[in-house]
């Protein structure tokens, strides 16, 4: 978020625009990539504050993301991945087996058996 303001009835939160498209999106289209595209991709998200650095960066703080997945992944104008939708974000407790949300199909199984996680 890069700003964020109100008036009377409405909360605006400025945010920059990622017009790379998700994972997913890139996953379907090419369906695999070339090893040249996979070495591109690899060296830029090293370079980045890509999606490793910001789920490491939550987990510092104490912060779950829960929902980790391609359709969360998206690129920016310069192939650059970034972490989206903290819509079900949690602060990090110890008990946290009752915790299962997320999207069923790529839930950790701890979580989908209820263990703590």
């Amino acid at each position: 978020m890069q700003y964020s303001f109100q008036d009377r009835e409405n909360l605006y939160l400025v945010m920059d625009l990622l017009s790379g498209g998700d994972l997913i999106y890139h996953i379907g289209r090419h369906w695999k990539f070339d090893e040249e595209q996979t070495s591109i991709w690899i060296y830029t998200q090293s370079k980045s504050f890509s999606a490793g650095v910001s789920q490491q960066h939550l987990h510092q703080q104490g912060v779950l993301h829960r929902d980790l997945k391609p359709e969360n992944l998206v690129f920016d104008s310069n192939g650059y991945l970034r972490l989206t939708d903290l819509g079900i974000a949690r602060i990090w407790k110890p008990e946290n087996s009752q915790d299962t949300s997320g999207t069923p199909g790529y839930m950790a199984p701890e979580v989908m058996c209820r263990h703590n996680h």
